[in-house]
């Protein structure tokens, strides 16, 4: 009687989502990126965080497509000091969200804007690193690889669902799950 309502309690309803957590592979890729960007903030800010960041890539602001080198001219060089500073900030906030496994949909997102931006403006040496972490974003933001060795599997019942877009509350399923109910409920 108790393995019959145990068994019946963990399959999956028609109303009840199954939520499959991220492979451990894709966990510690997720941890990867956000080290390798806590370095890459950690160095930027040992070397002077300043509008040289900035001013350093004006010639490939000027080679990126239309959109881009508009957002370049007229927000990046225009006001270069604010612009290191938010590229400073965001490196860091997105490592460290990546690497504790936090936000990861909501930061996989701006991983990938960073990413195209770094592809649009950043050296040509560093474009091979701009992929690798727009793969990364892509792979954990839809896997939302956070559930797995993260904060996510905290944070998921926890916070709002505008919050953290993801559509199951908690590791344990949706909060509408019924203890006891059969398959064919």
């Amino acid at each position: 009687m108790d393995e019959q309502r145990v068994s019946a309690s963990i399959a999956p309803t028609h109303n009840q989502p199954v939520v499959q957590q991220p492979n451990f592979g894709l966990a510690l890729v997720r941890i990867g990126a956000g080290a390798l960007l806590l370095e890459e903030a950690r160095r930027m800010h040992s070397g002077g965080v300043g509008g040289r960041l900035i001013e350093d890539c004006a010639h490939r602001i000027a080679l990126a497509p239309e959109p881009l080198a508009r957002l370049g001219q007229d927000v990046l060089l225009r006001f270069p000091e604010p612009a290191a500073w938010v590229w400073f900030g965001a490196t860091a906030a997105l490592g460290a969200l990546y690497f504790v496994g936090a936000l990861t949909r909501p930061a996989s997102l701006g991983l990938l804007v960073l990413a195209v931006l770094r592809w649009s403006f950043g050296p040509p040496h560093e474009q091979l690193l701009a992929a690798l972490y727009a793969a990364c974003a892509l792979g954990c933001g839809l896997s939302d690889a956070g559930r797995r060795l993260g904060v996510d599997l905290l944070l998921g019942g926890a916070l709002p669902v505008w919050l953290t877009w993801s559509r199951a509350k908690g590791a344990g399923g949706s909060k509408g799950a019924r203890r006891g109910a059969s398959p064919s409920d």
